[in-house]
């Protein structure tokens, strides 16, 4: 047991005296806060900066790693999605998940284990898979499609948005995303809805595709950012140039009588920290208070659900759909969805949750399952809104 105890103790030793890891989030889109590094241990925290709550959106990286075997410690038990981590070893290009079994789950923390490859210079780990700004630019150019810019943020940034499909519609279809900058997943379901708007028939499309593109940029979180985030600005006078401009724009539609469908895409929380566990597994909408209008985005999700389930691809469950909170008082932040569903040439307006994992899977769903939801719900769009335009008698 002596020879035992003082071999244990030789390792130990030797794992206190390896050359620690250059572990790092100083990098576009990174956010960690390094608890600890030493033998191919690492211990991280999301960096929920700024926030009223505490966020799961992180974004590392490890050089001076080849070949060892890391051991990586997230602190929060909500920190580490149903179907585990990410990883890539090309410098964020491509991203493959862990899946569910590679976790373990210890009270608050949630830890797992990954093997470096011998010639990888560096290694990174996320929660989800990261979506920047210069994704969006290297989507849009590989499509032809031309990039607009629309303001410029509080940090000097120039934000961008596109249009596209027919020009002569009746109909425009304003679709956001990123109100919450760690909410990426939505950003590869609006890639699929773009690639296909060219050929839209019956829409005009209209997309904001990084609203807090500061937050994105700088991997902040972005939810429950203080004292209100982007998604919370639409009360009164907005705080934000992004959110101050789309008021404009959409006004200014209403204002010309102009008709509007208005999509808000988000990202759920993890299904552990939400009170929806179930939701936080499934794609969901969420419909404003107004009759006519939420029956008719209600009918649409029927309808969408009913294409996704015949092509056998990913599909919205509208069992899981639901109303917004009521308003309880004027003070109540209003987020963009409830805002604009006021306006009255705004046909209907809901926000669309979409997670990465996926209901009773061991693995979440890959850029290119959600890139295919995507233009389903382009193509659902599109044909909805004919039917709709169509019994109107216009």
């Amino acid at each position: 047991m002596k020879k035992i105890f003082a071999f244990s103790a030789f390792l130990s030793l030797c794992a206190a005296h390896l050359p620690a890891a250059d572990v790092s989030a100083d990098f576009a889109g990174g956010n960690a806060v390094i608890a600890a590094s030493a033998g191919g241990k690492i211990s991280i925290a999301p960096d929920s900066s700024g926030c009223s709550r505490g966020g799961n959106y992180w974004n590392f990286r490890v050089r001076k790693a080849s070949g060892k075997l890391l051991e990586i410690s997230v602190s929060g038990k909500n920190a580490v999605d149903a179907c585990g981590a990410f990883v890539s070893e090309d410098s964020g290009k491509n991203w493959t998940p862990l899946g569910a079994h590679s976790v373990r789950r210890c009270g608050d923390y949630a830890k797992f284990s990954y093997r470096v490859s011998e010639d990888a210079a560096e290694v990174r780990f996320a929660s989800v898979i990261p979506y920047l700004h210069s994704d969006f630019k290297r989507f849009a150019q590989s499509r032809g499609i031309a990039i607009r810019h629309f303001c410029k943020t509080e940090r000097g940034r120039e934000n961008v948005f596109v249009e596209l499909g027919n020009e002569n519609s009746a109909v425009t279809a304003i679709l956001t995303c990123r109100h919450h900058a760690c909410e990426s997943a939505a950003s590869f379901v609006l890639e699929g809805f773009l690639s296909s708007a060219k050929y839209a028939k019956n829409i005009r499309v209209a997309a904001f595709p990084l609203v807090d593109l500061d937050g994105v940029e700088e991997g902040e979180q972005g939810k429950f950012r203080k004292p209100r985030d982007h998604n919370q600005d639409y009360y009164r006078t907005s705080r934000y140039a992004a959110t101050a401009t789309l008021k404009r724009i959409l006004e200014k539609l209403n204002a010309d009588g102009k008709k509007t469908v208005v999509l808000d895409l988000h990202s759920p929380l993890f299904s552990e920290m939400s009170n929806l566990a179930t939701r936080a597994n499934g794609i969901y909408f969420v419909f404003g208070k107004n009759g006519k209008k939420r029956n008719l985005a209600k009918g649409f999700s029927l309808k969408l659900a009913e294409r996704c389930n015949e092509s056998g691809g990913l599909a919205n469950n509208p069992e899981l759909d639901v109303d917004f909170d009521p308003f309880l008082h004027d003070r109540r932040p209003i987020t963009f969805a409830k805002w604009a569903e006021r306006l009255e040439n705004v046909m209907w307006s809901a926000a669309m949750e979409i997670p990465f994992a996926v209901p009773a899977s061991e693995m979440p769903s890959t850029p290119d399952q959600l890139r295919n939801f995507g233009k389903a719900l382009l193509e659902e769009l599109d044909a909805h809104v004919g039917i709709v335009w169509a019994h109107s008698g216009k």
